[in-house]
């Protein structure tokens, strides 16, 4: 039984690594850093390219951390993962589709719409956060 458990061990382990996810603080920390680009260019009302790029950053980042499942989730009891995990998802989701929505707002160099859509994601993440941080 210790032999099957170690291997097991071990394939998670050697799957992780193969699919050369990132650590979820690291992700999280690189779209901070894009949010208050964009936050703090919208505030001075200016769209420019550096906003453009950060907004395509966040839904990469966004794709990307949903693949990870939070040390919260793996924290809780092993009955309460599967719905902990749904909810991180369907979350992860919205924050997508916000993130599409400013992105295609920003792209079309429409303040008021950007702004809109920024409060938005900032209100899913804010979710999230209380939720799995």
């Amino acid at each position: 039984m210790k032999k099957i458990l170690a291997m097991l061990l071990v394939i998670g382990s050697l799957s992780a690594s193969a699919q050369n996810l990132r650590p979820l603080k690291d992700i999280m920390e690189d779209m901070g850093t894009s949010f208050k680009t964009i936050g703090a260019s919208l505030m001075i009302g200016s769209i420019n390219a550096k906003v453009v790029t950060e907004s395509d950053k966040l839904i990469n980042l966004t794709r990307e951390s949903a693949q990870i499942t939070p040390d919260t989730i793996l924290s809780l009891p092993r009955v309460e993962q599967a719905s902990a995990k749904a909810t991180y998802d369907k979350e992860m989701k919205e924050l997508e589709a916000a993130l599409i929505e400013l992105n295609t707002a920003v792209k079309s160099n429409n303040l008021d719409a950007a702004k809109k859509a920024l409060a938005k994601v900032n209100d899913i993440k804010k979710q999230g956060h209380k939720d799995f941080k």
